[in-house]
Parts: C-alpha cells; structure tokens; sequence
C-alpha cells in the first residue's frame, strides 16, 4: 500500500485475512516451518485460541484425490493448435527470437497475448528513456539527409536540427509533468542531446551513404505467421545495397557470437523479410559513455561470407517459423530457474524440473 503508513496497512493486512477465513466454513491455516535455515512461527494476525493447532493435516478439499484407485489413470498430452491463417501474432520479431530459445515463452507472449510484468522504476524507466532517444532520431533525420548532406551542416543549423529533435522526443512528455518529474526530464534532455551530438559525429566519418528509411512499419508473412515489424533506419548506398540499423538503448547486443552464429536474430528477420539487396546489419548500442556499432556484412571488416551467413541463417529463420507455426510449445529445459520464474506458473518449469 504505497500511500498507507504502518499502522493503517496492518490494519488493511488484518482486516483482509478476518474477510477472507470468516468466508469458509471450516478454515484450515498453514505455514511454512523453515525458510532454508530459519524457523518460522505462526503469525501473530492468528489468534491461537480460535483454532485447534496440529502438526500434521490432510490437505482439505482436495476432491480428485479421493478417485485414486478407483479408475486407471490416462495421461492426456497437451497440445498447442496450428497457427490459422489470418491469426494475429503479438511481439514481430522477437517472438522469433523466443521461439529458437523457449518455444512455450513464444506461445504464451506471441499467441497468448501474456505481458511481463516488470517492477517499478526508481527515476524515469528504461522504457521511456529508450522511447524518448528512438523519437529525437526519428525527428533528427526525418528529412532523410545523406552523409555529405549531415557533414555540410554549419554550427547554427545543427543546434537547430538537434534542438528540434529534443523539443519533439520531450514535449508529450513534459506537458503534464509535476515539478519533480520536470526535474529528472531537465537532465534526460542534456544526455540526450549530448547523444544526438555524437551520433551525427559517427554518421559525418562513416562511409558514403543516404538514409532512406526511419522509423517504417511493415508486414511479414511466412507459413501462416504474420508478424508486425519496425525498422529504427535503413541507409543505402551508390551500389543499391542498403544497410539495416537498429538502435540500442539497454543492455548492449551482439548479432554474432564468438562462433559467429545468429545471437539475436532481429535484424536478419528484418533482412529476410525486405525485398532490397542487403548488404549489411548492425546494432547501434547508444550509451552516454559510448556509442557503438555492432555490424556484420560488407561494410564491416571480418573475415566472414556475408552472404553465405545471411543465406545460413535465413534458412535457419524457417525452421524455427514452421515449429512456431506447427503449435510447438516445448520448454527448455537447460534454461536457469530464474528465466524460468515469469512464466513458471503457466509453464511449471519448476515442477517438471524437479521431476
């Protein structure tokens, strides 16, 4: 209870467990006697003299248990149905990337529709920071300019275009903000505008190109799935090639492991899914310390075919679409408990786990 102080939330807490044995006929109350090494005791919201205390009880109102033995048990395999056509698929290209890692993850939140839950956010939530910087580049490079285009702009255009761009991410934002909240928006626009500075200083020393998309919603259809995808900025190049650019506001991603498999299959779903010529995809993972490119293919110096890759993972892409498709809802069962926990009670990991 957020607004409560101690004493009216015990008083809550007391109320609602009065409430909630007065109605059951019969109320059978337990409690855990260890919690790893620590003993526990009933609590004192229990008054003692109203119940009769036994270290041992049947578990009431368990009703199928008193079956047992009177018919064989028959296990029944659960199943997910086939993807329809026409079935709307919640989550575009990351359920694909749930889908190669935890299929059950990738039913419940792509097909179920389930939400995480996440906890509150102590200052302005890393949702909100990465919506606001994804807005700031959306309205900086909105007229779609190219590198020579971005490296003739003097000192007073660019705090213009950059002042624009910070006004536009921040007005919803602020219009209706309290004093406090105006107050941690105040220091949010001077990162921001600190990053937009320096993305524009990256952009002006990268090879020649022209931003030909920002911000550009588009379909994906394969089998039955149909997904609603986004691309953050696609830039083109002299040869008709295009680049595919994705902004990363948390933690920092990498396309490729050291194997120089797919370790997140984001932009390969989005090169799959455009009919252009891609010559390359990157990550730019944008941080107030640093901003970094994390980029595969022809403009970034390794030693990899490019697109024998692409092709190899696209390939792989269509596995994993027609196992989505086909209902599967396997779990994985090399995952850690911890990843397991927000959908334990749908998947019951942990029961099968200690199974």
């Amino acid at each position: 209870m957020p607004d409560c102080n101690p004493s009216e939330t015990l008083q809550h807490t007391s109320l609602l467990l009065k409430n909630l044995i007065k109605s059951s006929k019969k109320t059978v109350v337990s409690y855990s006697k260890n919690d790893g090494e620590l003993d526990q005791t009933l609590s004192t919201l229990i008054k003692n003299d109203k119940y009769i205390v036994k270290d041992k009880i049947a578990i009431p109102n368990l009703h199928a248990s008193d079956l047992i033995g009177l018919v064989k048990l028959r296990e029944v395999k659960d199943f997910a149905p086939e993807v329809i056509e026409g079935e709307e698929i919640a989550g575009g290209s990351k359920i694909i990337q749930l889908q190669s890692e935890n299929p059950i993850s990738a039913f419940l939140h792509g097909r179920l529709g389930i939400k995480t839950i996440y906890p509150q956010a102590v200052g302005l939530p890393a949702s909100l920071r990465g919506y606001i910087i994804h807005q700031a580049l959306f309205k900086l490079y909105i007229d779609l300019p190219s590198k020579n285009s971005i490296c003739s702009w003097d000192n007073k255009e660019l705090k213009a275009r950059v002042t624009s761009a910070v006004d536009f991410a921040f007005l919803s934002h602020e219009q209706n903000a309290d004093s406090l909240l105006r107050g941690l928006l105040k220091y949010e626009r001077l990162r921001v505008t600190k990053i937009l500075y320096r993305i524009i200083q990256i952009d002006s020393a990268r090879p020649n190109f022209k931003i030909a998309s920002v911000e550009e919603d588009f379909n994906f259809v394969q089998e039955n799935i149909k997904l609603s995808l986004r691309f953050d900025r696609i830039d083109s190049f002299d040869d008709g090639t295009i680049e595919i650019l994705d902004y990363k506001t948390g933690a920092k991603k990498r396309l490729l492991n050291k194997n120089n498999d797919a370790e997140d299959l984001q932009l390969f779903v989005y090169a799959m899914a455009t009919k252009l010529n891609t010559s390359s995809v990157a990550f730019i993972n944008i941080d107030s310390r640093e901003i970094v490119f994390d980029g595969v293919g022809l403009n970034y110096k390794n030693d990899i075919n490019w697109f024998e890759l692409l092709n190899n993972i696209k390939l792989d892409i269509s596995v994993i679409l027609k196992d989505l498709s086909k209902g599967d809802i396997r779990i994985n069962p090399n995952q850690s408990i911890n990843d397991a926990r927000s959908l334990n009670l749908l998947s019951r990991f942990t029961e099968l786990y200690r199974d």
